[in-house]
């Protein structure tokens, strides 16, 4: 049994290398992203036949990962850089956080009584729509989420995801630059300011130790305050912790913190995918999908009404949409099909600002809507 798990662990750990590496050498799986493939790569593991995977290994990475991966990421989070945001793309991204928090509110009363714990679950919808996959997990953990409510939370915002990926790289751009004013001119040269996805050894392991570091603060805090390991406290803290040191220009700019920090996340998402039984997803509550979907769209049609009544330009609220729904990972092939590069800074900037408030945002409508 310990060798199994063991094993099991060191393939789960191996998985998103080979993903990363196919990525590479199939310019079309790129495209797909190598997030949905972990996801889809654990879920096809998890319900193959005579393939027996043990929870506890699963479980055991997701625990590990999460706090680890957020510092990671966090410490690339400049907080210097949001003034170059500008005002259109401020307000944009501002809007975009304001639909998400009215439209979960509004799904929480609304299905409340239909969907368990519908506080707790629009929390985590407020988390991976104004943050990410790290701030899902996060804000679930924080707040003591079964595991499977993480699992078929990814699966139905991995099919929402894709389809409103597919509309916003086809007929959305041409919808929204009819419904909100013109665009500024659109450059076609490739911005530099994508986030630095290179891993470097001596760097990454820096980044890793300052990011055990962090966590071993955390856990500390914890049990000053509560005398025990709180999920909540030690998650806040981690991304707090996280931000501050990414103000000190030795860390922010360590070659490798990004790349190791979105690893660790790979690693999270084939974990959680291996732990999805699709007999389970399939008997899902249709309620429990309804909601996702209406947090969702519903935030997507409210941002789009307050962008046109504020008129924000249509380039500048599709890359806001994008870096809150999807986050910096999905910034340059948005820009690409836009045309329009000269919103990856933009973008990547949004992102990352969303990703280091959404924790915050997640927990505190959470205990808002339960109290």
């Amino acid at each position: 049994m310990i060798f199994q798990e063991i094993l099991q662990i060191f393939l789960l750990l191996g998985s998103p290398w080979l993903i990363l590496y196919l990525c590479q050498k199939w310019k079309w799986l790129h495209h797909i992203g190598a997030v949905t493939l972990c996801y889809a790569l654990g879920i096809l593991v998890a319900n193959l036949p005579g393939i027996p995977l043990l929870p506890e290994a699963s479980e055991l990475l997701i625990t590990i990962t999460v706090p680890l991966f957020l510092s990671l990421l966090l410490f690339n989070s400049d907080l210097r850089s949001w003034k170059n945001l500008g005002l259109g793309a401020g307000l944009s991204f501002l809007l975009m956080v304001v639909s998400v928090m009215i439209s979960a509110s509004l799904a929480a009363h609304y299905f409340d009584g239909k969907v368990p714990e519908v506080g707790k679950l629009a929390g985590m919808l407020v988390g991976v729509y104004t943050g990410g996959t790290p701030n899902l997990s996060a804000v679930g953990i924080a707040l003591d989420v079964p595991k499977e409510v993480f699992i078929i939370l990814n699966a139905t915002d991995l099919a929402f995801g894709g389809l409103w990926l597919l509309a916003l790289m086809s007929f959305m751009k041409p919808l929204a630059r009819k419904f909100l004013p013109p665009s500024p001119g659109q450059d076609q040269n490739l911005s530099n300011s994508s986030l630095d996805t290179s891993f470097a050894w001596q760097g990454g392991l820096i980044a890793l130790a300052l990011s055990v570091g962090v966590l071993a603060l955390s856990v500390g805090l914890s049990f000053l305050i509560q005398g025990k390991i709180s999920e909540v406290i030690i998650l806040l803290s981690v991304s707090t912790l996280g931000i501050i040191f990414s103000e000190i220009p030795r860390v922010g700019h360590l070659q490798g913190s990004y790349a190791l920090g979105n690893y660790l996340l790979l690693v999270f998402c084939v974990s959680v995918g291996s732990l999805a039984r699709m007999d389970k997803v399939l008997a899902t509550d249709p309620n429990f999908i309804a909601m996702v979907a209406f947090v969702m769209f519903g935030a997507i049609a409210l941002h789009l009404l307050l962008a046109r009544l504020t008129r924000v330009d249509a380039d500048t609220w599709i890359i806001t949409s994008t870096a809150g729904i999807y986050g910096p990972a999905f910034i340059p092939p948005i820009a690409r099909s836009l045309g329009n590069l000269s919103m990856i800074p933009i973008g990547v900037i949004a992102a990352l600002l969303g990703f280091s408030v959404a924790n915050y945002l997640g927990i505190l409508l959470a205990y808002w809507l339960n109290s």
